[in-house]
């Protein structure tokens, strides 16, 4: 059996035809080409008909290849680099361990191999593959900018990625994008280049399992704000001098008060009123900074932004910025 086109837009066989890198049937070259594309590793002849083409086309931290060997291979790279293998295997089969995890990689199936983990390879004659080599550095990265923060633990995707889910075929399209990209001697930006693999990176996390899955989706939730949150944060910021009540914001929205309370709390993590507060905090903090005349008074400001109980206020003030209000005051006549 064998793959379909890799790309609607590129014959299989023509996938990275314009860039060979490799084509051998001398086993040391054979090694030194994929520790230049990827990194150290053993190969071991099990027949004679050996002849090893490696296409490459780098894509900034990240890259693509085409590989076949022409007889049965044993490659042993041991724990991998600061890198993570993606296979595609098109015609023919190998068989794979993964930390300890047999695998069998045929046509229609993808396979993940992490970083820092143990991976064996048992490659058949016949069998050509199509290898997405992402970096670390990039994948972490690209994970921390949809987090919105640092992640503490290594990152480890599933070793089966199905390609018979809507996932798993958004990552095969996805791929066969990158590839018909970079197949084309005509795309010699290596800008473009970097974004390209900067897609891939971030559809790996998007579309594949990982241990950082549950923490996507849950960013993802609290990033598709709806338009009526938008519409009472612009609303509160245009009139948060004013002594605003939840009944006013809500019917400014068109909502019932409960589904006010309800839609911050969970697209915001705060009560409405909690975030009216914030946004009145930072503008007596602005007025304080900023305010020239030398007589200007903290109760006065905070009456002014709707603070009617001073000591809370004050509480509030240095809870929020680890400061009182009148250490601000002083820092800007210093």
């Amino acid at each position: 059996m064998a793959w379909p086109n890799v790309s609607p837009f590129i014959p299989s066989n023509q996938v990275l035809a314009d860039f060979s890198v490799c084509e051998s049937s001398d086993l040391e070259e054979a090694v030194l080409c994929g520790e230049r594309m990827f990194c150290k590793n053993r190969l071991e002849k099990k027949g004679i008909d050996f002849k090893a083409r490696f296409f490459h086309r780098s894509a900034g931290e990240a890259g693509v290849a085409r590989m076949s060997f022409g007889g049965e291979v044993a490659i042993n790279p041991g724990k991998l680099d600061d890198i993570v293998l993606v296979q595609s295997v098109l015609t023919g089969h190998e068989h794979a361990i993964s930390d300890q995890l047999r695998l069998n990689c045929n046509p229609g199936h993808a396979t993940v191999f992490n970083y820092h983990r143990h991976s064996f390879f048992n490659h058949f004659p016949g069998t050509d593959k199509l290898l997405v080599c992402i970096d670390r550095t990039l994948l972490e990265t690209m994970l921390q900018r949809q987090l919105g923060r640092s992640i503490k633990q290594d990152i480890y995707f599933q070793p089966h990625l199905p390609t018979d889910t809507s996932a798993g075929l958004s990552w095969l399209q996805t791929m066969g994008w990158a590839y018909s990209q970079l197949s084309s001697k005509s795309l010699v930006s290596s800008h473009l280049q970097s974004q390209i693999g900067e897609v891939l990176a971030s559809s790996l996390l998007d579309f594949h399992v990982s241990n950082y899955s549950q923490a996507l989706r849950e960013s993802a939730e609290k990033r598709v704000v709806p338009a009526v949150v938008r519409m009472i944060e612009e609303f509160m910021e245009e009139h948060a001098q004013e002594p605003l009540t939840i009944s006013q914001i809500a019917r400014h929205a068109g909502v019932t008060a409960r589904a006010v309370q309800l839609s911050f709390q969970r697209f915001r993590g705060l009560s409405p009123m909690q975030f009216l507060k914030e946004i009145r905090l930072r503008r007596v903090r602005v007025e304080l900074e900023t305010q020239q005349h030398p007589d200007v008074q903290v109760s006065s400001t905070a009456l002014k932004w709707g603070f009617t109980h001073l000591g809370r206020f004050s509480s509030d003030y240095k809870q929020r910025f680890g400061e009182s209000p009148s250490m601000t005051i002083k820092r800007r006549g210093a």
